[in-house]
């Protein structure tokens, strides 16, 4: 997990800056205790200081810290009411776990140049997925194992970078639109697909840029196009 984070400077010096990606800026004072659900609005940086198993927390304005704390939540997620009112440079950041959701236990929504990162999401029909119009997001570094589905990138547009998807029921990473960019990641041994791009529209390695992904001893291999898949890195 430590080399994780020293990566995570990297990336945001070099792809993550290709990709448009703003690092957050917060303020300096100390972290806000948070032992109840609901949504934060910011800004500011919120320690999360209890387990939560049976609600959730939702980063709906702009430049919201949360740290996980080695705590468990039922749900987490960056959104805010509509797309006009998109919230910016919000961070979700483990360790941390997210587990029982009956829909996706991590969501990325209205919100742009945002992160989740170093978080464990298990036991959920999803693990994690981005929806709406968000963009110039990351997602790094976060275990989505044991799920229904790990990955769905259902809207907008990101960076999946150094995620473990593994041991999922159904597929490991699902792609339903384009311009995201899918590096570095695992989806090994999954119950059907690793690595799937579902809109025919999009099933090809230009509409989203893929670089070094593992997608191994799935139900059935990564469909997409065959060099759009390259052995991870070690």
């Amino acid at each position: 997990m430590k080399s994780k984070r020293l990566a995570l400077t990297v990336l945001t010096s070099s792809l993550l800056a290709a990709a448009g990606f703003a690092a957050p800026a917060f303020a300096a004072s100390g972290p806000v205790s948070v032992t109840t659900c609901g949504d934060l609005t910011g800004p500011g940086t919120y320690r999360l200081d209890a387990d939560l198993p049976t609600c959730t927390i939702t980063l709906t304005g702009s430049n919201t810290k949360l740290l996980l704390n080695r705590h468990t939540l039922l749900g987490a997620g960056i959104d805010s009411p509509s797309a006009g009112a998109a919230g910016t440079r919000n961070l979700i950041v483990g360790p941390g776990t997210v587990t029982g959701n009956a829909n996706a236990a991590l969501i990325m929504g209205h919100t742009k140049n945002s992160a989740i990162a170093f978080v464990t999401a298990t036991g959920n029909r999803v693990g994690l997925a981005t929806v709406a119009d968000g963009s110039k997001n990351l997602i790094f570094g976060n275990n989505l194992n044991h799920n229904d589905a790990g990955v769905q990138l259902l809207g907008g547009t990101a960076v999946l970078s150094t995620n473990d998807a593994d041991n999922n029921t159904g597929n490991g990473i699902e792609i339903f639109v384009a311009g995201n960019t899918i590096v570095d990641n695992t989806a090994d041994e999954n119950g059907t697909w690793g690595i799937v791009v579902e809109d025919a529209a999009i099933q090809n390695c230009t509409a989203n840029y893929f670089a070094r992904n593992s997608a191994s001893g799935n139900g059935v291999e990564a469909q997409v196009a065959p060099d759009c898949i390259q052995p991870a890195t070690t």
